[in-house]
C-alpha cells in the first residue's frame, strides 16, 4: 500500500474513532474581548502600526526542535528521535518518529509537535469532572511555554501572554453505525493567545494550543507565534458607529437574528496565520467575528464561518485579505459582495468538531 494511501486508511479510522473540539470551555478573557468589541468596537481611537519580522527559518526551527525533542527538555512524552524530513515540500517539513510527529511550515513561525496519543491513558467521560479544572490547565500551560518552550515563544517588551480557553480531544462517543458507546478523555487543550501593548492578536496568528494527558503531562503542542515590529506611527481606527456601518455594508452578522448567532466579536490586530502572512506587510487592526446559524432552512444543515473586517480608517492592500484589498483599491464595501477569507488553514484556538489529529505518512 503506498504512502497515501496509508494516511488516508489512518485518517478514515480517525473519523470512525476520534472527536475533537466538539466540547471548549472560554475563559473569561474570551468573554471580555467579545462584551468589549460589541458596546465599544475596537475601544481606540487609534493604534501603533505593525509588521512580521521575517527573522524565522524552518530549517533552523525544525533543527532546534529536533534537538530539544531528543534531548527529552519538552517533556517525557515529547522526548522523540526524528531521522530525515517524510515530507520535504514548499510549505512544510515532516518528520515521523516511532511515537510522534513533527511539522514546521512555512517561514518556521508555525510547528506542530505531538507524542503517541495512543499511549495516552484515557479517562472515561464523567459530565465534566475527567477534566484538569480550568484554573489548573491554564496554569500547566503558561508554565510550559514559559519554561521549556521558551526559546520557540517569544516575548517583546509590550507584549503579554493571554489565555483564550480550553478544548478536549477526546475517543470513542459512538461508531460508524451509529450505535452509541462510551466516551473517554484523551487529551486537554489549553488556548493562549497574545496582546500587544493591550491589544489582542485575533485570527491564526499568535496562538499556542498545549496538549495535556488527563495525568497532568504534556503530550503535544501546536503554535503559531512570529516575531513583530512595531512602529512609532499610529493608525486611526474607526468609532464604534462607523466599525458597525462598515461590518453591515460587508453584509457580515453583528447581532443575533433567528437564523444567526453571533459567537465572538474580537476587535485587534488581525493575524491571518503563517501561511497567509507577508514579512513586512502591515498586520493591521480589524474584527473577528465568528457566527454561526442554518442556511436557508433546516434541512440545508448548519454553518460556522469567521469573517474579518479592517478597523483603520486608512485600509492597506492585502491579497490575502479580500475585504481589505477591495476596501484599500475601492472604498468602502459594497452589499451582495462575497469578501470571504478563503479557509486554508483551521487556527489551533479553533479546532473545528470534524478535525483529526492525522499524523503525517512516513513514506
Amino acid at each position: 500500500m503506498s504512502g497515501r494511501a496509508n494516511a488516508a486508511m489512518a485518517a478514515l479510522l480517525a473519523c470512525a474513532t476520534l472527536v475533537t473540539g466538539a466540547i471548549a470551555e472560554e475563559s473569561a478573557y474570551r468573554k471580555s474581548l467579545t462584551e468589549r468589541s460589541m458596546k465599544e468596537g475596537f475601544g481606540r481611537d487609534e493604534v501603533k502600526t505593525l509588521s512580521v519580522v521575517a527573522v524565522s527559518d524552518r530549517g533552523k526551527t525544525a533543527e532546534r526542535l529536533r534537538g530539544e525533542a531528543s534531548s527529552g527538555a519538552l517533556g517525557k512524552l515529547l522526548a522523540l528521535s526524528f531521522d530525515k524530513p517524510s515530507q520535504d515540500g514548499k510549505k512544510t517539513v515532516s518528520f515521523v518518529a516511532e511515537e510522534g510527529y513533527l511539522q514546521v511550515y512555512a517561514d518556521g513561525s508555525r510547528f506542530r509537535l505531538r507524542g503517541d496519543l495512543g499511549k495516552v491513558k484515557p479517562v472515561e467521560a464523567d459530565g465534566g469532572k475527567e477534566r484538569i479544572e480550568i484554573g489548573r490547565l491554564e496554569k500547566i500551560a503558561r508554565d510550559y511555554v514559559q519554561g521549556p518552550l521558551k526559546e520557540f515563544i517569544g516575548l517583546q517588551d509590550g507584549e503579554s501572554l493571554t489565555f483564550l480557553g480550553s478544548r478536549y480531544f477526546r475517543q470513542g462517543g459512538g461508531s460508524v453505525t451509529g450505535d452509541k458507546g462510551k466516551e473517554y478523555l484523551v487529551a486537554n487543550i489549553a488556548i493562549l493567545g497574545r496582546e500587544i501593548d493591550g491589544v489582542p492578536v485575533v485570527g491564526s496568528g499568535s496562538k499556542i494550543a498545549v496538549w495535556v494527558t488527563p495525568e497532568a503531562e504534556v503530550v503535544g503542542v501546536d503554535a503559531d507565534w512570529p516575531q513583530y515590529k512595531r512602529a512609532e506611527e499610529h493608525q486611526p481606527l474607526l468609532s464604534a458607529e462607523e466599525l458597525r456601518r462598515r461590518i453591515a455594508a460587508a453584509s457580515v452578522p453583528i447581532d443575533d437574528t433567528e437564523k444567526v448567532k453571533v459567537v465572538r466579536f474580537e476587535c485587534g490586530y488581525v493575524d491571518l496565520g503563517a501561511t497567509r502572512r507577508k514579512a513586512e506587510a502591515p498586520v493591521q487592526p480589524g474584527c473577528a467575528i465568528s457566527y454561526r446559524g442554518v442556511e436557508g432552512d433546516a434541512m440545508e444543515g448548519a454553518f460556522a464561518r469567521q469573517d474579518f473586517v479592517p478597523a483603520a480608517q486608512r485600509v492597506y492592500p492585502d491579497e490575502r485579505w479580500p475585504l481589505a484589498n477591495f476596501i484599500a483599491r475601492n472604498g468602502e464595501p459594497k452589499p451582495g459582495l462575497s469578501y470571504a477569507v478563503p479557509r486554508t488553514e483551521v487556527p489551533p484556538s479553533d479546532p473545528s468538531p470534524d478535525k483529526r489529529d492525522v499524523p503525517p505518512s512516513k513514506n
